[in-house]
Parts: C-alpha cells; sequence; structure tokens
C-alpha cells in the first residue's frame, strides 16, 4: 500500500488560517471529505502555508533535573528549545521540546538519545510564524 500526504489550506471563522495534512492511500477519497470540512467549519479555501514554519519537533525527558537541555539542544544540532509544561512530563523529570529542520530531526532524535534523553515524540509539524497576543 503507498501513502501520499495531501495538505488542504484555508481560513477558519475569524481569518483564522489552518493548515490540515492528511496521510492517505487514496487522494479521490480523501479531497471530497475536506470539502465537507470546509463547508462545515473550515470557512474557506485559501492559500496559507506562508504563515507557518515546517520544522522536526522532538519531545522528551530526562532524569536529571540539573540537565543543561541547551547545551545538549546545541550539540544535537537543534536550532530552538522550549520547556514542556509539568502536566506533560513525570515528576522528578526535566522535559524539553526540541526543534530543529526537518531534515535534521533523525540526527537530532539519535542524538538526544545517547546524551540520555528519552524520547516520548519525533515528527514533523508547523509552527506559527507570529503568534498574536
Amino acid at each position: 500500500m503507498n501513502f501520499e500526504l495531501v495538505t488542504y489550506e484555508g481560513f477558519a471563522p475569524h481569518k483564522v488560517p489552518v493548515v490540515v495534512e492528511c496521510l492517505t492511500d487514496n487522494r479521490n477519497r480523501t479531497a471530497p471529505r475536506f470539502g465537507t470540512l470546509q463547508a462545515g467549519s473550515l470557512g474557506q479555501i485559501g492559500c496559507v502555508a506562508f504563515f507557518f514554519n515546517h520544522l522536526g519537533v522532538v519531545e522528551a525527558t530526562h532524569a536529571d533535573l540539573n540537565r543543561d537541555a541547551e547545551g545538549d539542544a546545541i550539540e544535537a544540532g537543534a536550532q530552538e528549545i522550549e520547556p514542556l509544561e509539568p502536566e506533560e512530563i513525570t515528576e522528578g523529570e526535566k522535559g524539553a521540546r526540541f526543534l530543529t529542520d526537518i531534515k535534521d530531526l533523525d540526527a537530532v532524535s539519535k542524538a538526544l538519545k545517547a546524551a540520555g534523553w528519552k524520547i516520548t515524540s519525533s515528527e514533523s509539524g508547523i509552527s506559527p510564524r507570529t503568534l498574536l497576543n
């Protein structure tokens, strides 16, 4: 079975940009379902991809609370690091979200694992270029 990535872009109510990525084995079956979504809650179709950065996201935890996550991020080749929310980690662990180029996702994941980080998630994702207050 062959899968392909299909991306739909549009605006939700109040002009909120939305990107929907679908992994499908049948593009012709997926497209009408998106049309139903678009007619219902999405609002209107339009080009919004330029509002987002495509990146690799690695979420990981470490048992050492004093571990230098920033240093490990630099060594692994990640571009940015964000702390995980307390509800996203087990008590007694340190958690971080490492952001990287998609092409470096596998290398960063392996380098963090070698540094003792327990990888909980490693995937491609999108992030808004500008956050509204």
